[in-house]
């Protein structure tokens, strides 16, 4: 199937205005004014002026007569194997796996305690989306002793993601965090804690120059002076360095840092920093 379509053909499409907007941080953002914070729940007027414009620039182009999104979406749904699955993977000593069904719009989350050995449904996302208008599973972690399954679900589209702790015995949800979460979650070895990462109302987990600024949280440390740190043996290690801000913005940084032993080997550095 070929559309061939001409821009010149239909008017010019909506332009978003700009408005002057400098963050904390000093970025500026002329189109900060399009953030609802009340996303998915829109109700800003000229946000939703903006949407509507653009939709109807969206069926002016495509709709009318011989609309081919109708037959462009059947397209690419025989395009998707029904009854898709990946291989599971071996998890605390168990294989935990997922699959489609035919028919059905959502994966589900299974356990066997061998290859061959019959399923368990530990999640099935078609139940969990009833009742939702969007629904995705986002990360998902079993607990090393098997009794706890720690689901991130977005319920709306907004990728603020709900945090639930289940109880594999019963199936029951035992906890819902009341915060808004991102991907990434862990177990302690003795399943008694769970580790996860909150949003801020900024939803910063996901901004990379507030996070190059501030946070350090996953981040591969493979500059010279994060190997430096991590290799360092002696009593202590002194460097002075330049870190990257964000934003074109660098400072002046003096760290010290001190091996860390486990049971006589050498496991990593411990690392402290200050502003010159």
């Amino acid at each position: 199937m070929t559309l061939k379509l001409r821009q010149s053909s239909f008017a010019p499409p909506p332009a978003a205005r700009a408005v002057p907007y400098r963050h904390a941080d000093g970025r500026e953002d002329p189109f900060h004014w399009l953030r609802d914070p009340k996303y998915p729940e829109v109700e800003d007027r000229a946000v939703l002026d903006y949407l509507k414009a653009e939709n109807a620039y969206v069926d002016a182009v495509l709709g009318g007569e011989g609309d081919l999104r109708p037959a462009l979406l059947e397209e690419f749904k025989a395009l998707v194997i029904p009854d898709d699955s990946a291989p599971a993977e071996w998890i605390h000593g168990r294989w935990y796996g997922f699959r489609f069904q035919a028919g059905r719009e959502y994966p589900l989350w299974y356990v066997k305690a061998a290859p061959d050995a019959a399923e368990t449904v530990i999640l099935d996302a078609n139940r969990e989306a009833e009742g939702h208008g969007f629904y995705a599973v986002r990360d998902w972690a079993v607990s090393p002793d098997h009794r706890w399954l720690a689901i991130l679900d977005d319920i709306d589209g907004s990728e603020r993601l709900r945090l639930r702790i289940r109880d594999l015995a019963s199936g029951a949800d035992v906890h819902t965090a009341a915060v808004p979460c991102s991907p990434g979650l862990g177990w302690s070895s003795d399943a008694g804690t769970l580790f996860y990462i909150r949003q801020d109302d900024k939803q910063r987990p996901g901004d990379v120059a507030w996070n190059t600024a501030n946070s350090r949280n996953r981040r591969i440390f493979n500059d010279p002076a994060g190997l430096a740190a991590g290799r360092n043996q002696r009593a202590y290690l002194v460097q002075t360095y330049v870190r990257d801000m964000g934003n074109g913005q660098h400072v002046i940084m003096r760290e010290i840092d001190v091996p860390i032993r486990v049971r006589g080997r050498h496991w990593g550095g411990f690392r402290t920093a200050y502003k010159l």
